[in-house]
């Protein structure tokens, strides 16, 4: 709403120097309220715009950058061994048959180990 009256007040003091001379007498400003205060609506709609805009892709960004951090700090902290090789395991996702699409905890020896472990 300030910034509203602001842009509004703006308006008003262009409008008075260029189209009036710098005339501010009273009846010169109230003739000028209509138009200005159309003009500083439309400018401060176009602002609000592009504030939400911009706050949005902050708090997109922000957002996948934490879940980034907790995915990151996920695979950290869970360290489960391969239940053949007693190794540590990589999360994957099954590119191939049924479970295509689906997350599982494959051996870090991939080709001489074959060991799994599913997650539900």
């Amino acid at each position: 709403m300030q910034l509203f009256f602001f842009i509004w007040l703006i308006c008003i003091v262009i409008n008075q120097v260029v189209f009036f001379g710098a005339c501010f007498k009273l009846y010169c400003i109230v003739a000028a309220m209509p138009h200005t205060f159309v003009i500083a609506l439309i400018i401060s709609l176009y602002c609000l715009k592009s504030m939400i805009k911009e706050t949005r892709n902050d708090y997109n960004a922000n957002k996948n950058k934490q879940l980034g951090a907790v995915q990151i700090d996920i695979d950290k902290k869970l360290s489960i061994m391969c239940p053949l090789c007693n190794t540590k395991m990589i999360l994957r996702t099954a590119r191939h048959g049924k479970y295509k699409g689906k997350s599982f905890w494959g051996c870090r020896n991939y080709p001489e180990c074959h060991g799994i472990v599913n997650i539900d």
